[in-house]
């Protein structure tokens, strides 16, 4: 180790010496000759190529000393280059011009690609840089930020592409990136990611300067704004210009792939496309589809003159399912699975497998397809409407008579001249076909095969209840409105209003504009409250509603129809609306309706020859006359009124039959029971005290005539009624006959107030009497096989029953009432003697086959006679006698004014006030022997009298005669026992003559229990008794 370490520093010490004596001996002599300097000449510029001078400004790079390569389809224009292997290059800065390569066709507008940072290139060939010339490029990639436009060197600073991204590929056939872009293509500027564009081919020799650019895809577009002059999208071309002061702005977005086709100018936009375009101070428009395709007017071409915005477009196209367009700049909107917009000829065309809807103002319409031209130089007037197939329309316009119509095989509109929404100033044709229905505003509804038909334009009248607008507001200029002239309806023809409905084979319907004529002088103020239009229902059959009025559902309530073989009528139109003027039905009239009474509907049914709407200057009369041979007719239910001549009369509040008719009252009108009944089943079936069923309804006949004012109802010169009735399972037969019927109601109705009508209640009903004709009711009761039991007249010189009160029934004295019914079973022997004594057989047949004898009542009273229904309590005030005996018929009759002195069988009772109570249907039998007071009860009623004041009775049987009085006295059928009461100062007094004729007990008590049949009595309180014969004299 150590002999090696000599080693090298020897040789390392001989070296250095060796070095300092070369420099320092040798090195001096040998220095060089100096050389004169020459300076060399300064090489001329490199200029670029002059054919890209139209592109690019003085003082750029590009026109500097740059490298040039040219290709077939472009230049590239570059500073610095590297190869970074056999086939790859990378130059910086670059530009790639496109269009202007070594073809021999030169593009107008190349499109030109510039990346500050470079771009990395593979060409198809080895690359000579040196060379000027270049490969096609196989790919290429442009890093850093891109810039990429198209040039055109006529309109110098405007540019029909600009798009700048970052990291550009690009081949022979495209260019792309995946980097965010900012592009604008003329006015327009679109925000996205991921765009493709397509380069064009080469162009044929010979051929024009071929397009650049092919078509261009954007998978996610972010924005797309597309800027217009000219003010709405669908204005006027009178109302804008090229220099609108209001440019509009369209906004573009779609969640799927946007394309664009450079050589037809086509934007295709793909899933859940929206289009907004938006002017200042406007509402905006809006399309929303699935797939859209706008063809635009060649959007870089500024030599276009364009005053509407629809000068832009071409065409456009919308898919969806479904696609809709609102457009509230002209206040419309449409929807259907295609819609197509040709702006160049003025059509548009929509249709769809589940039809399409269209909007227009306050028009809606369901269609199955639409054709409507209109003129592109003013798209906002009226054009022609042409829609085949079914279809639905509603208007949403109170001053539009039309709420809503439906077809089936088509509708058309076609207007005579130039009308726009805002200015209607011309006439409008209406037709259409098959299956027509259309509801109106007012609740009514037209059906026919067919309707054709004019409207009219009429100005709008301001409400005078409103503030007045601005002056100079749109709201200030006047407008106008489309009102029906004419209606010629055919096949099938179907009318209904909220008053009144009509079917026939044809109807002419005329409109007229005036006001409604003056009511009357003298009209009283209940019959003409309000607006004359408002007093007359009938003509209000097709009345417009005021902003007062209810909503109204036509299919919720039924209204009258009427037939006939023909219907002509004019309606007034005017400011309260539209209103029969006149009216005729000629030929078989009929007039139906539907009722509402008692939760039932009840059929109503009016016929004759004719009927007649008669405008009397207000006072409208509505007349039903009959022919010849069939009087004029009007049903409700099962009831009717029947007459010569029946009339209506609005304006006075008036229903008149001017001769001799009858009516009969409908059966569903009629009372099931009084107030306290039992429950609703037991009355329905006539099972229940206080229930009843109808089994013939009441009917009435007059001679006179009859009258309905709305709060009385006169019916006069004899009027004769009948009806029969079930009550507790036993049958009524009644009869009413009188001179005069009034009938008045709790409160007053107005026949144009149709839901004071339905609740109208009536107060009382009353019955008066001449000396010709005598009031008189009569009741016939049988029994449940229809065996007559009873029988009852009354008499009295009026008869008031007020079913409001709950039943109440006054007759006014003096008056008389007669009862006939069968008396109890005769058993026993004693009874059989008092049958011989009456001069009866126990076992006689009497009328109707009755095995028992009869028993009559004939009771007068002076002041007068009252009832309550609802207790069946009746009530005999002032000079009251009641008289009771057996009769041999249901005929017979006696005077109780001349039972003076009375026979076996035979019962007195005069007082003050007279009460009966019954208690109908309980089936309790009477005690053996009963008196002539129980059997005038029947067998099936038990019954309780009440006698007041001044008492005075008397009855007599085999036993002898009982008398007396009192201040109070009762009776109970069902016991046969009868108590009198004394008052405190004045006890009740009895005295019994016996049969022979001998004086019988007698005395005074405070009150006393009798059974009449036994002549058993016990008294209480006794102040005076008499025993008469010891061995006769009663229990005590």
């Amino acid at each position: 180790m150590i002999h090696s370490l000599t080693h090298y520093l020897s040789a390392f010490v001989f070296l250095l010496a060796s070095s300092v004596v070369y420099q320092n001996a040798l090195s001096p002599f040998m220095q060089p000759p100096e050389v004169e300097s020459i300076a060399l000449k300064q090489s001329a510029v490199r200029r670029g190529d002059d054919s890209l001078a139209d592109l690019f400004p003085d003082g750029s790079w590009q026109r500097g000393t740059c490298k040039q390569l040219q290709t077939s389809q472009g230049v590239l224009l570059f500073e610095n280059w590297e190869q970074t292997d056999e086939a790859h290059w990378r130059l910086w800065p670059i530009t790639v011009v496109i269009g202007r390569g070594l073809s021999a066709t030169k593009a107008s507008e190349p499109v030109i690609i510039e990346a500050a940072e470079g771009a990395e290139l593979k060409f198809t060939e080895s690359l000579d840089v040196m060379s000027g010339g270049a490969p096609p490029i196989d790919w290429g990639r442009m890093v850093g930020d891109v810039h990429i436009f198209r040039a055109d060197p006529d309109q110098e600073g405007k540019r029909s592409l600009d798009l700048r991204t970052a990291n550009v590929g690009i081949d022979s056939h495209k260019i792309w990136t995946t980097e965010a872009i900012n592009m604008s293509v003329g006015e327009a500027r679109m925000v996205g990611r991921d765009l493709t564009i397509h380069l064009a081919g080469a162009a044929s020799p010979g051929g024009s300067s071929p397009a650049v650019l092919d078509r261009m895809e954007l998978i996610y577009l972010d924005e797309l704004m597309m800027p217009l002059r000219g003010g709405g999208l669908f204005d006027s071309a009178n109302d804008s210009g090229p220099d609108s002061d209001q440019p509009g702005m369209i906004s573009v977005a779609c969640g799927g792939r946007v394309e664009y086709d450079f050589a037809i100018d086509q934007l295709l936009l793909r899933e859940s496309v929206s289009l907004i375009y938006q002017t200042a101070g406007q509402l905006a428009d809006r399309f929303d589809c699935q797939q859209l395709e706008l063809t635009l007017n060649d959007p870089t071409n500024d030599s276009i003159v364009r005053r509407t915005p629809l000068d832009w477009l071409v065409k456009m196209v919308a898919f969806g399912s479904p696609a809709s367009a609102k457009l509230p700049s002209i206040d419309s909107e449409i929807s259907a699975d295609e819609i197509t917009l040709n702006a160049t000829v003025g059509l548009l065309e929509a249709s769809g497998q589940r039809g399409i809807r269209v909007r227009r103002g306050a028009i809606k319409a369901s269609l199955a397809n639409l054709i409507y031209q209109f003129d592109p130089a003013n798209p906002e007037a009226i054009g022609v409407i042409n829609a085949d197939g079914a279809g639905i329309v509603t208007v949403d316009d109170p001053t539009n008579p039309v709420r809503e119509a439906r077809w089936r095989d088509g509708f058309y509109v076609r207007p005579e001249g130039v009308a726009t929404a805002k200015n209607l100033n011309t006439d409008v044709e209406l037709r259409v076909e098959g299956d027509v229905r259309a509801w109106l505003v007012d609740g009514g509804e037209f059906a026919a095969d067919s309707i054709f038909g004019l409207f009219t334009p009429e100005p709008v009248t301001p409400d005078p209840n409103s503030m007045a607008p601005q002056p100079g507001s749109p709201e200030s200029e006047p407008r106008t409105t489309l009102v029906p002239k004419w209606f010629n309806i055919k096949g099938n023809v179907r009318i209904m209003t909220m008053a009144v409905a009509a079917e026939t084979d044809e109807m002419w319907l005329d409109f007229v504009s005036e006001e409604e004529p003056s009511p009357r002088s003298g009209a009283s103020d209940g019959s003409l409250a309000g607006n004359s239009a408002a007093a007359s229902p009938l003509r209000q059959w097709v009345a417009q509603p005021t902003s007062d009025s209810p909503m109204v559902d036509p299919v919720a309530r039924t209204r009258p129809v009427i037939r006939g073989a023909s219907i002509n009528a004019q309606l007034r139109r005017n400011s309260a609306g539209l209103s029969a003027k006149k009216l005729s039905v000629v030929g078989g009239v009929e007039v139906t309706h539907m009722l509402e009474m008692g939760g039932q509907s009840l059929p109503a049914k009016m016929t004759g020859e004719s009927l007649a709407l008669i405008d009397g200057g207000g006072q409208d009369v509505l007349q039903l006359s009959s022919s010849p041979a069939k009087p004029a007719r009007f049903e409700l239910g099962d009831g009717f009124f029947v007459g010569p001549q029946i009339q209506i009369r609005p304006s006075d509040n008036m229903v008149w039959i001017n001769a001799a008719g009858e009516f009969q009252i409908p059966t569903a009108a009629l009372p099931t029971g009084l107030a306290g009944s039992g429950p609703a089943g037991d009355v329905a079936s006539g099972n229940n005290d206080g229930g009843f069923i109808w089994t013939s309804a009441p009917h009435c006949r007059w001679q006179g005539e009859m009258l309905f004012d709305g709060r009385k109802a006169v019916l006069t010169d004899g009027v004769d009624i009948k009806a029969s009735l079930v009550s507790n399972r036993e049958p009524w037969d009644l009869h009413f006959s009188g001179d005069r019927l009034e009938v008045d109601l709790q409160e007053g109705v107005q026949m144009r107030d149709m839901a004071s009508m339905r609740d109208a209640v009536i107060q009382k009903i009353t019955m008066l009497q001449t000396d010709e004709r005598p009031v008189i009711v009569q009741a016939l009761h049988s029994a449940a096989d229809g065996v007559r039991e009873a029988k009852h007249l009354i008499h009295a010189r009026s008869l008031t029953i007020s079913p409001g009160g709950g039943g109440q029934l006054v007759g006014a004295g003096p008056g008389w009432y007669r009862g006939w019914t069968i008396a109890k079973s005769i058993t026993d022997d004693s009874e059989n003697d008092y049958a011989a004594a009456s001069g009866l057989s126990a076992n006689a047949t009497m009328v109707d086959s009755a095995a028992q004898p009869l028993t009559g009542i004939h009771l007068t009273f002076n002041d007068s006679m009252q009832a309550d229904l609802a207790s069946r309590n009746l009530d005999f005030l002032r000079g009251v006698r009641v008289g009771v005996q057996a009769v041999s018929g249901w005929d017979q009759a006696f005077d109780a004014a001349q039972m003076d002195s009375i026979s076996v069988g035979q019962s007195t009772l005069d007082c003050d006030r007279l009460r009966f109570s019954v208690t109908p249907g309980s089936g309790v039998q009477a005690y053996p022997g009963a008196s002539t007071f129980a059997s005038a009860s029947g067998s099936g009623t038990s019954w309780e009298m009440e006698a007041v004041s001044g008492v005075v009775f008397r009855t007599r049987n085999k036993k002898g005669l009982l008398e007396g009085t009192a201040s109070r006295a009762s009776y109970a059928s069902f016991k046969d026992l009868f108590i009198v009461e004394g008052a405190p100062n004045r006890p009740a007094i009895f005295r019994q003559t016996l049969a022979d004729g001998q004086p019988g007990p007698e005395g005074a008590v405070r009150s006393m229990t009798v059974r009449p049949g036994t002549m058993e009595f016990k008294g209480e309180g006794l102040e005076r008794f008499n025993p008469g014969n010891p061995e006769l004299g009663g229990r005590r």
